[in-house]
């Protein structure tokens, strides 16, 4: 009885420590965008049309605008009052400067047995004008991104989709299992 005991409270706490990764997003039309959202990108410097959308995740919701900046895909997103919350910048690995590249795939292998990766995008979280600064090329590109991953990879001998966060040096922030049960989701 003392061994079931065990075995259940341990299977209760890996269950709770298991993070799985869901989202469901939709457009929206500029009317239904928070009026502090449409400042900020006004302020910026794109050019071309913005997209916007509403996103219901395991982590809440949020209001996203989505836009094409220099040949690469921006994502920018609010809360539902329109504080900013991050921008993701789209780019291939290796497009990366080769110690980057070096850094993301020594942090990958030390935890894959093998992976491939689908997406990567360069994580902004600072502040409201920092993030203006550095869109409006003010502060150039110095402020260090975060790697937000997208991967398929083999971890303890299956095969998953991950989603995975890493620091400018690799370490590793957050993992989670993509859970593909929304048949709405939207690839940008």
């Amino acid at each position: 009885m003392k061994y079931i005991l065990i075995l259940i409270t341990l299977s209760f706490c890996i269950a709770l420590s298991a993070q799985k990764k869901f989202e469901r997003e939709y457009r929206i039309d500029c009317a239904e965008v928070p009026d502090s959202a449409k400042d900020f990108i006004e302020k910026g410097p794109f050019k071309k049309k913005v997209k916007w959308y509403r996103e219901e995740s395991d982590q809440g919701v949020s209001i996203e605008a989505k836009t094409k900046h220099q040949g690469h895909d921006f994502s920018i997103e609010f809360d539902t009052l329109g504080t900013l919350q991050d921008i993701e910048i789209t780019r291939r690995l290796r497009s990366l400067p080769v110690d980057r590249q070096k850094t993301i795939h020594t942090a990958l292998r030390e935890r894959y047995v093998k992976y491939h990766v689908k997406k990567l995008q360069l994580h902004y979280d600072q502040s409201k004008d920092e993030l203006l600064d550095m869109l409006n090329a003010r502060l150039g590109y110095d402020i260090l991104p975060y790697y937000e991953i997208e991967l398929k990879a083999k971890k303890d001998q299956t095969t998953k989709l991950y989603e995975i966060l890493l620091s400018y040096h690799g370490d590793v922030l957050r993992e989670r299992e993509i859970q593909l049960d929304f048949p709405t989701n939207m690839e940008f």
